[in-house]
Parts: C-alpha cells; structure tokens; sequence
C-alpha cells in the first residue's frame, strides 16, 4: 500500500514537471496538427521529445498513429508515461476500442491509477482538461449527488469554456438536457469562442431563434476551416432531407471543399453520372455490354463547380479543433 502510494505520489510530481516545461513549439505543432499538416507537427514534437518533453512525447504519439506508424505509436506513447505525462498513461490503458492487444502495445492496467493521480495534481493547479478527463474516465464521489451533481457540472463547464477545451463542451452541456434554453445558451457561448462544431450544432438546432438563419450559421462553421462542416453538407444535399433538398451540384460543390480540407485523407463521394434503364426498370447496356451512363451534372459543370470549390477551400486554414479531450485515442 506504502509503496503505491508513493509511486502515484512520484507520478504527480513528475506530471506537474513535465507540463511545466510544455513550450511553444509544442503548441505550434498542436497547431500544425490540427491543420492536418502532420509531417511538419511531427518534427516539432520529435525535436521537444528528444529535449525530454513529455507532453510533445505524448502528441507525437498521437501523430505517429495518424500517419500511419502505429506500431512506434505505442513505444511512444510508453516514453511519455514514462516520463509523466498522464494522457499518454491513459493510451496504455486496456479498455474495448484501444489498439493494446491488436498492436501489441505494451499496455497495463496499473497505467490507469497514475493516469488518475496525474489528472488529479493538474486539476488541482485549475487545469480543465484534466478535470474533464477524471469525470471521464472515472464517476467521483459528487456525481452521486443529485442537486450538488449539477452544480459541479456548471462548475466544470464554466471552467472548459474559460480554457477552451473542447470535450468538456459536448460532455458536461448534456448533462442539462438535449436542446434545452440552458444547453442553447452555452452553444451560443461556444460558437461565440469560435468552436466550429457548435456554430454547425446551432445551424441544425431547429431553435426558433436562428429560423432562416440556418444556413448562414452553417457558413461561419465551415469560414473557420473546419472540415466536417462541408462533409455533412455534401451528404445534406447529397441525400436530402427536410432542410436540404436534394442538390447533386451543390453536394459535388462541397465534396470538393471537404476533400481540400481534409487534404485527400478522406472523400464525400457524389455520383456524377447514373445508368440508363429502360421501362421496366433494367439497366439498358450498348452493343459491347457495357451499362449506357447519363450525366446527372456534366463535365462541363464539374471543371466550374470543382475550380470555384477549390479557390474558396484554398483561403481557408484547416482547423480540425482537436486536443487531448477529443482525439481518437482518448475518445475510445
């Protein structure tokens, strides 16, 4: 028991060391990251990791498995335990969803409780993300009790919007119900502070306050860089639905956005062409077999609408608004 207790208590100290010596080009390559640039992030982390950061360790861990080095991810991620850096101890935790038995990540329950003892040494210098991270990934003695509960809740949100860490606004605003005045209130506050998501969370809202206003919200959440805004539009208009009729050129428009943005990592696929059938409904096929295709937006088209979706997408920075609350890993 002594001697656990000493090791978490070692563990808090070496938690506070390490983000006291968090520096800028660590978070110009948090930056970077979330531009999507993630070759130039990794060598800003590279170069803080071998000075001995912990916390350009842990992002650099991060990078690595976006990249595609997923197997050094894990080595990297143990460096940075290792070292006291607290998320990284938590990306050695098993739990459903963690690469730990499918990479071979050298993982260990015991990183859990040093994770805990770190978050808790930071949340008591005020750090949001850390507070946000124990009520994740543990339930504290508060949150048995109901009115002191909510409290706390607004306590902590109040402190997420302060600092601007991004998942305690999607955790703690659902705690005061889906869609209500209070949750609306702080989606405005959120938007206000330039969270993309949020401005696209007010843009589908149905709110009576924003009616007619939905698209313009939409606009301001995709004018900030953030990829997922265009994607969800071109699957808007892609398929249709109550707000959104159907617009094949408007969704082509978007996909193209989306896949600048996301610089070709990922697509929003918009079918340009359809084959012809014939009365029966039987896809009419020419004398070699091959299903006759119609244009549903011509070639024509697709130079114009592809050419002005790339000279808007290229004046926007990439933004995709993560930090150590909202990546994958932590999100499993």
């Amino acid at each position: 028991m002594c001697n656990t207790l000493k090791s978490l208590f070692l563990t808090a100290l070496l938690v506070i060391a390490s983000w006291a010596s968090a520096n800028d080009d660590t978070a110009s390559g948090i930056v970077k990251y979330n531009e999507g640039a993630f070759h130039e992030a990794r060598s800003l982390f590279l170069a803080q990791s071998e000075n001995g950061d912990a916390y350009a360790t842990f992002w650099l861990g991060v990078t690595q498995w976006e990249t595609g080095e997923r197997f050094e991810a894990g080595d990297t991620f143990f460096r940075a335990a290792e070292m006291g850096d607290p998320w990284a101890m938590y990306m050695l935790v098993p739990r459903d969803g963690n690469p730990c038995r499918y990479l071979g990540w050298p993982c260990d329950e015991a990183w859990k409780a040093k994770a805990l003892a770190g978050w808790e040494a930071l949340a008591e210098q005020g750090n949001a993300k850390a507070q946000f991270a124990i009520t994740k990934v543990s339930q504290p003695w508060w949150e048995y009790i109901p009115f002191y509960r909510l409290f706390r809740y607004h306590e902590l949100l109040e402190t997420g919007m302060d600092q601007n860490t991004y998942g305690a606004y999607q955790k703690y605003m659902r705690k005061f119900g889906n869609r209500t005045q209070y949750d609306f209130d702080y989606i405005h506050r959120a938007a206000g502070k330039g969270r993309a998501s949020f401005m696209a969370a007010i843009g589908y809202s149905k709110h009576p306050s924003i009616k007619g206003q939905e698209l313009a919200w939409l606009q301001k959440s995709l004018d900030t860089g953030f990829p997922d805004t265009a994607k969800s539009l071109c699957i808007d208009y892609k398929l249709g639905w109550e707000d959104f009729p159907v617009d094949l050129e408007k969704a082509f428009y978007y996909s193209v956005v989306y896949e600048v943005l996301n610089k070709g990592r990922d697509e929003c696929k918009v079918f340009t062409q359809e084959s012809v059938t014939d009365e029966y409904g039987l896809i009419v096929s020419d004398s070699e077999g091959k299903s006759i295709k119609r244009d549903l937006i011509s070639e024509e088209r697709q130079q114009a609408l592809r050419k002005e979706a790339k000279a808007y997408a290229e004046t926007l920075t990439p933004n995709l608004f993560l930090d150590e609350t909202t990546i994958e890993l932590f999100v499993y």
